[in-house]
């Protein structure tokens, strides 16, 4: 079961902090080469629409990231009778979740480089495209990677054993 949990660790927290590590880096060497303000908001058309301080950038990543991560973290502790499928879900959005934003983020400062004026900045459409493709694949790779999710166990309604209710009682079951 250790095995299983460090696993569970490095897919679900260590491999998007990495990946957040990576995004960083390529944004902190574009920096003196980016406008100021820099555009930090694109519309639906794929223009420049908001614009921001360039140290904005360097706070979004690691904040989401993160705080996902230590999300996952403590979702992703088995208390012992096995691995459920919602901390499997959880910890594979995890490295969807970094590739997403690493892509969006550190995708949007490398088009800005050289650039006078922020208005001036291209679509970043197709990076919207890549990124959520990229996260995909991260994502099912983490699902397929991580241990398999210990299946609640089936029960017989003849083996559970019935209440005794009042004539004006209820009662509901859920699994």
């Amino acid at each position: 079961m250790e095995l299983n949990r460090l696993r569970m660790i490095g897919i679900g927290v260590i491999a998007p902090l990495v990946i957040a590590i990576v995004g960083q880096v390529i944004v902190v060497l574009a920096l003196p080469t980016l406008p100021d303000p820099i555009a930090t908001h694109w519309g639906p058309t794929g223009a420049a629409d908001g614009f921001g301080s360039p140290a904005i950038v360097l706070v979004m990543l690691p904040v989401v990231v993160l705080g996902y991560s230590a999300f996952a973290f403590f979702v992703g502790r088995s208390p012992g009778q096995g691995f459920s499928v919602n901390q499997r879900l959880v910890l594979a959005i995890g490295p969807y979740l970094a590739t997403l934003m690493a892509v969006l983020i550190a995708g949007s400062v490398i088009v800005q480089r050289g650039l006078d004026d922020a208005r001036d900045a291209p679509s970043i459409l197709p990076l919207v495209g890549l990124g959520f493709g990229l996260g995909l694949l991260a994502g099912v790779a983490a699902w397929f990677a991580l241990p398999a999710h210990t299946p609640l166990p089936e029960f017989e309604p003849e083996d559970v054993p019935a209440l005794e209710l009042g004539a004006t009682e209820r009662a509901t079951w859920t699994r």
